[in-house]
């Protein structure tokens, strides 16, 4: 039953390290693949939804870690090798990661609101 919890908090820790940066490549990629289909068309909102969408998956996974972070106990060994000390630290940079991917999502999306998307 143990074994089960910890493989759950190690599931959750992995989402809320990778989620953000995850999302930051997927709207990468979005984004260049309907550009030229949203232009064409004029559905310029197809980009921004993928923006809105790449923006809320770090604001998520940010605040999973944070919850994650806020539940663990406190304590580490001075040899690190407590479980505690590693969903802790894993915790932590997934808060760390998941603002910074915020702020780069927010980077990639807010010229598509001043210039267009489809400026020439």
């Amino acid at each position: 039953m143990v074994i089960v919890e910890e493989q759950r908090l190690n599931r959750w820790l992995w989402v809320g390290l990778l989620a953000g940066p995850i999302a930051w490549g997927l709207q990468l990629q979005a984004s260049y693949s309907l550009t030229q289909t949203a232009c064409a068309t004029g559905h310029q909102w197809l980009l921004h939804l993928v923006g809105l969408a790449a923006l809320l998956v770090p604001v998520a996974s940010g605040l999973l870690a944070a919850r994650l972070f806020q539940r663990l106990p406190e304590g580490s060994t001075g040899h690190g090798d407590d479980l505690r000390s590693r969903a802790r630290f894993m915790a932590l940079s997934g808060i760390v990661m998941s603002a910074f991917f915020v702020l780069v999502n927010l980077a990639m999306w807010i010229p598509s609101w001043i210039l267009g998307a489809c400026a020439h």
